[in-house]
């Protein structure tokens, strides 16, 4: 019998059937792995960030900022292939692949004679990224029923955890043991993290038997890689310079390529018809809405904590490194609580009311932030607000992505997915330098401050971006999880204990 889409929530859901349990020891180890696992590409994302001083001095390059970005683009470049691979061979084979080839990238970064090899390095540690949604998929697929729901908002919750420490334990590391030592600690935990995850977390049953569609492939990684080159280097560059302007033609030729490809062959590597239903095109749009606002807060904040006081700009508070940290912690504290809130109201409440929520409350943070962000008390508070609001977003996008799609294109799909978030940040702190570019008071000792003016502009791009999310998430479709204990056109080849095959046509 139907029941009506907002009565119904994941929890009552699950890929393959596997009927409601309690939670065990061996289900427990396997959440908190997995949440681990998450914690490990955060915080190793946050280290690399703040050590790009003293990345930059070790190699003596003034190209430092390709130590985060070179993971920004392999990350977004691979997903979609990788998410492929997953529905076809296996989310957990896939994931263990994944932690194996950033380990690499790690043991590599962290010996690197030369700042191309260390680039490298950080290239192959990029697809740690896609661990995000290959974790929900796999929870969807191998929780209990009753599990799923409150098991990938937790996994989403625990994602700010040790990133609040971050500048902390990045200046402690870098004081007792260097910079190598970032990257040798992250391959550390990668090792351990897999010895649990193998041991504690079953593989999915439910396989897509299809052909991989290496053209595809091939246009949607080089459309990819052109945009978000021409994106982030765009307000270093300058937006008219022949790199940025090669980057979005090319970027936006091949995209064009793979569409067209992608409508004809067969077997493409991704589905381009799921994304004609309103429920996965909305869930995509307002996701990267909410990882925009994110990571353009992000970015501004510690602008504005840091600029000197003394300069009377209208802002700025004279912080350091150190004495921004609380604002980020605080910041952080929020994003897990908000994951939390949304681990325990998801049962009941259907989760795109829980994304407009939390759309509309990070709107809300940033608004306030964008109206004073002079006095720092003030400042804490918004940042907990916005903070909030995030991780209520992050932990309701699994919720969403999972009711849309059907199980045997989940993590295809979810790979797609976690393009537009990754366009999403990668676009609008873009956006936002432009704006202070254009906006500049003065400058000194070689750093370009920005007007009043402008750095209340840049706020109100995180602000409408959250808004408009929140205003296109009432328009999200909610249905229950699509679930295929034996569906049509999947077999079950010899039994419960072997894969789930199904055949496309």
């Amino acid at each position: 019998m139907n029941t009506p889409a907002d009565q119904r929530s994941p929890a009552q859901h699950t890929a393959d059937g596997i009927p409601a349990a309690s939670w065990t020891p061996r289900l427990i180890v396997s959440l908190i792995s997995l949440c681990l696992l998450l914690e490990v590409t955060a915080s190793s994302s946050a280290m690399t960030a703040f050590a790009i001083p003293a990345i930059s001095q070790h190699f003596h390059t003034a190209q430092g900022a390709w130590a985060v970005a070179a993971t920004l683009l392999s990350g977004a470049v691979l997903s979609p292939l990788v998410g492929k691979l997953a529905d076809m061979y296996g989310k957990r084979r896939l994931l263990l692949l994944v932690m194996l080839v950033a380990t690499v990238g790690s043991v590599i970064s962290a010996l690197a004679p030369s700042y191309f090899l260390f680039v490298l390095g950080r290239v192959l540690q990029g697809l740690i990224g896609t661990t995000l949604f290959l974790v929900y998929s796999l929870i969807r697929d191998v929780f209990p029923r009753n599990k799923v729901a409150v098991a990938m908002s937790l996994s989403m919750a625990g994602l700010s955890i040790f990133t609040t420490a971050s500048p902390y334990l990045t200046a402690w590391i870098l004081d007792l043991w260097g910079l190598r030592a970032i990257y040798w600690m992250t391959a550390c935990a990668l090792v351990v993290l897999a010895g649990f995850i193998t041991a504690s977390t079953a593989e999915t049953r439910v396989r897509v038997r299809s052909r991989l569609d290496f053209v595809g492939a091939s246009l949607l990684g080089i459309g990819l890689a052109g945009i978000l080159i021409g994106v982030t280097f765009g307000p270093t560059w300058g937006w008219t310079a022949k790199g940025t302007l090669a980057g979005f033609v090319i970027g936006i030729a091949a995209l064009t390529a793979w569409v067209v490809s992608a409508n004809k062959f067969a077997d493409p590597l991704v589905d381009l018809r799921l994304f004609r239903k309103r429920a996965v095109t909305l869930t995509a749009v307002t996701a990267s809405c909410g990882y925009a606002c994110a990571q353009a807060l992000f970015v501004l904040l510690p602008m504005v904590c840091m600029t000197p006081a003394v300069l009377g700009l209208g802002y700025g508070l004279g912080l350091d490194g150190f004495g921004f940290a609380p604002v980020l912690a605080v910041y952080g504290f929020a994003n897990m609580v908000g994951g939390i809130t949304v681990a325990k109201l998801v049962s009941g409440i259907p989760a795109r009311r829980l994304m407009g929520a939390g759309l509309t409350i990070a709107g809300l943070g940033a608004l306030l932030i964008t109206l004073s962000h002079q006095q720092f008390a003030l400042l804490l508070l918004f940042s907990f607000i916005a903070g909030y609001g995030q991780g209520i977003i992050l932990a309701s996008v699994p919720n969403l992505i999972v009711a849309a799609v059907p199980a045997e294109q989940q993590a295809s799909i979810a790979g797609l997915v976690n393009v537009f978030t990754l366009t999403g940040a990668a676009a609008l702190p873009a956006v936002a330098y432009a704006v202070l570019n254009s906006n500049v008071a003065l400058v000194a000792d070689g750093e370009v401050f920005s007007t009043s003016t402008g750095v209340t502009l840049a706020f109100l791009l995180p602000t409408v971006a959250a808004f408009f999310g929140a205003a296109l998430a009432v328009f999200v479709p909610w249905r229950q999880m699509q679930q295929s204990p034996t569906p049509s056109g999947v077999e079950e080849e010899g039994g419960s204990e072997r894969d789930l095959v199904r055949v496309q046509s």
